[in-house]
């Protein structure tokens, strides 16, 4: 039997028929629903990031709303009032020491009169303090308080209390609607940071974060981008990109890359609550696309293992399916190598019931006919070979008589010579003869 390369045998073939017709479509369904999962993930997770942006912002909102609420209705107070009005401040100094005290909010509470002169404060050693500004009149949250406006004063570093603040003021206005003095107040902006870091945390690497209408991080997990990075100028064109969309006021989903890492943020801008009608800010969810995908390289991981289990189990029922098919024909080859070197004594022995069964039937009837052929034809040889003996023998008898007759011919043939020898020679004694009659009649002639 010829010798074939496993995979040049039906062996081979079969595996490879086998493992074509199951893992094409496998692979090809496999591909197609992980990409509609990746799709689906990404959208489910952008979804999910401008949600948590959103609830984070609306809630900053709606305490900075609420201290709205808590400054005009501080500067609506009689004994604010009062106190411009006698120039006695102790009852004013009471309620905001008061206030300080009950809401824990606040780091101070600050009142001025119309020229922008401090004339009370909940604590009033903060006038001894180093980088304190008793007259703040040129400042400009106070002149919109003298304009009769309710302000936010955006996050900022307060030198007397040592740490970034935001800050609220509101005009304090007499019976007759004058305004007779600014009320104000600073509140540590660390608050609304752990607000946003806390809540903002998602899974192993989402965080959130503030920028203000200038593109300048407010709050961040990484305290030292706070009011010193700007994502407009320092982070890398993508990042910048996002930022633009971000101060412009725009809602959206933004992929940008910083420090190397790609990231997935949702992002959505201040809206206000109430009074309060925004800064500017907006608000960001980020997390690192790595972990977005975890769930996908899972399933990829996932679907590369039962692809491979399946490769095998085909495998091995390739193997299974193809002996059962090559082993018996591979035995009709090896049978039929035998009958055409003339080995007709053997059997084919497939006990398989399919149509290689059938085959080995038909090649061991075949065979089975064969014999009782060549059987025949062994028959009729024998009797032709008696048949030709006996030719052999006549035709030696006959060449025997053709011999026999040829030595005849010879004889005859040596008679007829030596006649011919005698017949000249009786023709020559005759020619001597007449010539000697000649002669005699010649001489008779003479004589006469």
């Amino acid at each position: 039997m010829k010798k074939r390369s496993f995979f040049s045998g039906l062996q081979g073939k079969l595996l490879i028929y086998f493992l074509l017709m199951a893992l094409v479509p496998l692979i090809v369904v496999t591909a197609i629903s992980y990409k509609k999962s990746q799709t689906a993930l990404v959208a489910m997770s952008q979804n999910m990031l401008g949600g948590m942006a959103d609830g984070l912002m609306g809630k900053l909102d709606a305490i900075i709303s609420a201290r709205y609420d808590d400054i005009k209705a501080w500067a609506d107070n009689d004994a604010i009032r009062e106190g411009f009005k006698t120039k006695d401040f102790k009852a004013a100094h009471n309620l905001m020491a008061s206030i300080e005290l009950s809401y824990d909010l606040y780091k101070e509470v600050l009142l001025f009169d119309t020229t922008g002169n401090c004339v009370a404060a909940s604590d009033t050693n903060i006038f001894s303090v180093e980088g304190f500004q008793r007259n703040q009149a040129e400042k400009e949250w106070f002149k919109r308080a003298m304009a009769g406006q309710i302000n936010f004063i955006d996050v900022h570093f307060s030198p007397s209390i040592k740490e970034n603040v935001i800050g609220f003021s509101a005009p304090v206005i007499d019976h007759s609607g004058k305004i007779i003095g600014v009320l104000t107040t600073r509140m540590p902006w660390s608050y609304f940071e752990k607000t946003v870091i806390e809540e903002g945390k998602d899974g192993k690497t989402g965080y959130a974060y503030l920028i203000n209408k200038e593109g300048v991080v407010i709050a961040h997990p990484k305290k030292e981008n706070v009011l010193k990075t700007n994502y407009l100028k320092d982070a890398g064109k993508s990042m910048a990109e996002v930022a633009g969309k971000m101060v412009k006021g725009e809602k959206g989903i933004g992929h940008y890359t910083i420090g190397g890492v790609d990231k997935l943020a949702g992002f959505t801008p201040s809206k206000g609550d109430g009074h309060f009608k925004g800064m500017g800010w907006s608000c960001a969810m980020v997390i690192n696309d790595s972990e977005i995908n975890a769930p996908i390289y899972n399933l990829r991981n996932t679907i590369l293992l039962i692809i491979s289990i399946s490769i095998f189990i085909i495998s091995v029922l390739a193997v299974l399916i193809a002996r059962s098919i090559s082993v018996p024909m591979l035995r009709g080859v090896a049978f039929a190598q035998a009958i055409a070197s003339g080995d007709m004594t053997g059997q084919l022995d497939v006990k398989s019931k399919d149509e290689v069964g059938d085959l080995a039937d038909a090649l061991n009837t075949m065979v089975e006919n064969l014999s009782n052929m060549i059987g025949k034809i062994r028959g009729s040889s024998g009797q032709l070979a008696a048949a030709a003996v006996e030719i052999s023998t006549n035709s030696d008898q006959l060449t025997r008589a053709a011999h026999s007759q040829a030595s005849a011919a010879e004889e005859t043939s040596a008679t007829m010579v030596q006649m011919a020898a005698s017949i000249q020679t009786v023709a020559n004694n005759t020619d001597s003869l007449a010539s000697n009659t000649d002669e005699v009649a010649s001489s008779v002639q003479e004589l006469g």
